[in-house]
């Protein structure tokens, strides 16, 4: 039968490699406990802009004419669950809606 690891923690020189390297993009924890123990709480940003514009004109008595405008643009800042480059992105990225 084998001897466990030392703190049941398998020593980093028996990783594979590649999983060596994608581990060193999450971060460290920065919380207590084995679990749940990382918190990021980025913010999600969002810009609207809208114009609406309306034209009048009557002619005569008997003959108007309208016309109507409207604008309306949103940007949506949604950040990435993770900070960069755990996530692949940095912080997240703009969403068009």
């Amino acid at each position: 039968m084998r001897e466990p690891f030392l703190n049941n923690r398998l020593p980093r020189e028996q990783w594979d490699p590649v999983a060596a390297r994608v581990i060193d993009l999450y971060p460290l924890p920065n919380g207590p406990g084995e679990v749940n123990n990382f918190t990021f709480n980025p913010k999600l940003r969002e810009t609207a802009d809208q114009y609406d514009t309306r034209w009048d004109h009557r002619f005569s008595g008997k003959d108007t004419l309208f016309g109507r405008f409207s604008f309306f643009d949103r940007d949506l800042y949604n950040p990435a669950p993770l900070p960069a480059p755990a996530f692949g992105v940095p912080e997240g990225g703009p969403v068009r809606r």
